[in-house]
């Protein structure tokens, strides 16, 4: 009997099983790149439905309130009512789009999104404006759930850094876009003009589906092969010619167990996925209340019309959009410096699985960014509080969102990698706390503001996010031994 080697012995496994793990695995998809390309990109538009609901609202508050005659704490409400649906209805609908499909569940949330857009610009009781803002996200939520669930269904992991100018364009434009369109529809035409506008961009995109957008869910087609049901094809695709090649039936990749609201929130209970997901969703939180700050403090405060704070809401956009070019690239370097460090070749496209401790790779990035972000919140308060000219608290929103958006991305890539086959159900769970979070941040932040002013409050986020920080050492100190059992964290630079 041949003894087991050095390497055997410090890696469990031997050269044979080695080699056999950096295997290339099957595609998820028979797609060519173009057509990879093309239906990411279109999914990428539907993710502008989401973020633009949310950015677009911002700049009305205070005309919201004027109008509906409530008081500033009360229009935050809708906002809080809108988070709170927007954790907890795609928990409903997550192991549906993992079991039954992707584009019935994009189809009847876009005719929701059309229908409540255009109820909530007719209506003019704030009792309407806080149902409708209810219904209104739980349509957003779904398109961008299922949306982002799509690229996993095509793309390997090792593939998507590759793609990753396609896949983020469309959340980025709405980020940075929203809250400047919001300002301008508002100022000019009134603010139910922008939910005719939510109205028009949701038709757009119910008209791409309905006509261009195939059937991607691995439960359903497999990886392409395998015909969906002919009420579930795009309207272009019923004219074109049956494809000659055989399905694949094997290929297809249901769900371990039926969708169920517990099977997508127990995806949570993992210690070190639980950890992960609070500290993102106090992350979220304190990002919202920030954001709810721009309307509340600078039209009180400075006396900006609906115009100008959509246009302060930029600065916080462009730090975040900007943040993909800073972070991203290196968390890549660290992961390929810990490979290196543990002797294991990169083979491109190779979908090998790490045998580093990948928690580590990304939370020695993370975790130096939260604390940068921590910093520039207490900036934000006192100068909001200080009396300094308006430029500087302007300034300090571009590195509050460049800081946080670059952590939140890094934990949200950890969350998403320990759950590669239900990835609208790993989001959707994700969401459940990031929303609960934000639901609850803003309501507080009307009533901080009036208790202790700007500067005690973002001293009282900075305190939050020091707390959750020390969740994310746990796992870094941890979170390699409680890997769930089967997964195999994927070896994507992304």
């Amino acid at each position: 009997m041949t003894e087991p080697t050095a390497n055997e012995t410090a890696t469990g496994i031997n050269e044979a099983e080695a080699k056999n793990l950096r295997k290339k695995p099957p595609s998820p998809s028979v797609l060519s790149r173009p057509k990879k390309i093309a239906i990411i990109v279109l999914v990428s538009a539907m993710t502008f439905i989401g973020p633009m609901g949310a950015g677009i609202y911002y700049p009305s508050l205070a005309p919201l309130a004027k109008d509906l005659h409530v008081s500033p704490s009360q229009i935050s409400l809708t906002l809080t009512a809108y988070m709170l649906c927007q954790a907890i209805f795609p928990l409903f609908i997550a192991g549906m789009s993992d079991e039954r499909g992707r584009r019935p569940v994009l189809v009847v949330s876009l005719v929701v999104c059309i229908a409540i857009n255009i109820g909530l610009a007719k209506q003019t009781t704030y009792v309407g404006l806080m149902v409708l803002r209810c219904l209104q996200s739980c349509g957003s939520s779904s398109v961008s759930i299922v949306s982002m669930a799509t690229v996993h269904d095509i793309l390997l992991p090792t593939e998507r850094k590759d793609f990753r100018a396609y896949t983020s364009v469309g959340y980025s434009i709405a980020s940075v876009a929203s809250p400047l369109i919001g300002g301008i529809l508002a100022q000019f035409f009134g603010w139910p003009s922008i939910f005719y506008f939510l109205a028009a961009v949701a038709g757009v995109g119910l008209l791409l589906v309905t006509t261009i957008f195939p059937e991607t869910c691995r439960a359903q087609v497999g990886n392409g092969t395998v015909p969906s049901k002919r009420w579930n094809r795009p309207i272009m695709k019923l004219f074109w010619p049956p494809s000659t090649s055989p399905p694949e039936y094997d290929t297809r990749i249901p769900p371990k167990r039926r969708s169920s609201i517990l099977q997508t929130i127990k995806i949570a209970f993992h210690k070190k996925v639980f950890l992960i997901m609070i500290s993102q969703a106090v992350l979220f939180g304190g990002s919202i209340a920030i954001l709810i700050t721009i309307p509340l403090v600078f039209t009180a405060k400075f006396h900006f019309n609906i115009l100008e704070v959509g246009a302060t809401h930029v600065s916080y956009a462009i730090g975040g959009f900007t943040s993909r070019w800073i972070y991203a690239p290196l968390m890549g370097a660290n992961v390929r410096r810990h490979k290196r460090l543990a002797g294991v070749g990169k083979e491109p496209q190779s979908g090998e699985p790490i045998v580093i401790r990948s928690e580590r790779a990304r939370l020695q990035i993370a975790l130096p960014t939260v604390y940068l972000g921590t910093a520039f919140v207490v900036a934000y308060g006192w100068a909001l509080h200080s009396g300094m000219h308006v430029a500087g608290p302007i300034v300090i929103l571009f590195f509050v969102g460049n800081t946080l958006t670059g952590a939140r991305t890094q934990l949200a890539g950890l969350i998403t990698s320990l759950h590669l086959h239900q990835p609208a159900s790993a989001s959707a769970a994700s969401n459940f706390f990031r929303f609960l979070c934000a639901a609850g941040a803003a309501a507080a932040v009307s009533p901080l503001i009036q208790a202790i002013g700007t500067g005690w409050m973002g001293f009282l986020i900075a305190l939050i996010y020091l707390g959750a920080s020390g969740l994310l050492w746990v796992v870094y100190a941890h979170g390699h031994k409680w890997r769930p059992a089967g997964i195999q964290i994927a070896s994507s630079d992304e």
